[in-house]
């Protein structure tokens, strides 16, 4: 919606406005977003290697077969898990980097990732790789 009101200068409201009549009007379904468009979207926006990209959208095939991708806010779920690949790469993004790239807040980001880690136990190792590597780097000497 956004790309369509930066290229007609309509504003949001008229355009929101209209979508709904016309989803209303030809009895259609408002399609749902594609998680895995998502990540290879913000990974292309971030300039995220093919390592990284391939690891955020395997761990995304994971949770979407799990049935754990149904949320709010899918583009906050594909930006954490490029942010979390990025790290387990050993990439240099910072979550601002990557929050831009998605187009929402730093604080949305660090609130996906919090959830992740908390069904880190359903996918994969990658999860618990990370804070396990994360957690060992910060520990003092």
């Amino acid at each position: 919606m956004k790309d369509i009101i930066h290229v007609t200068n309509l504003k949001k409201k008229d355009l929101s406005s209209d979508y709904r009549l016309l989803l209303f009007e030809f009895d259609l379904k408002s399609p749902l977003i594609d998680s895995l468009k998502c990540v290879a979207k913000i990974a292309n926006i971030a300039c995220v290697s093919e390592r990284s990209k391939l690891e955020a959208i395997d761990v995304m095939n994971n949770i979407i077969r799990l049935g754990m991708a149904t949320g709010e806010h899918p583009m906050g779920l594909a930006a954490s898990l490029v942010y979390l690949s990025c790290n387990k790469t050993v990439e240099s993004r910072t979550q601002v980097q990557i929050a831009e790239a998605a187009g929402i807040t730093e604080m949305t980001l660090r609130n996906r990732i919090k959830d992740i880690k908390g069904i880190s136990s359903h996918i994969d190792e990658f999860v618990s790789d990370f804070f396990l590597y994360r957690n060992l780097t910060f520990l003092p000497l």
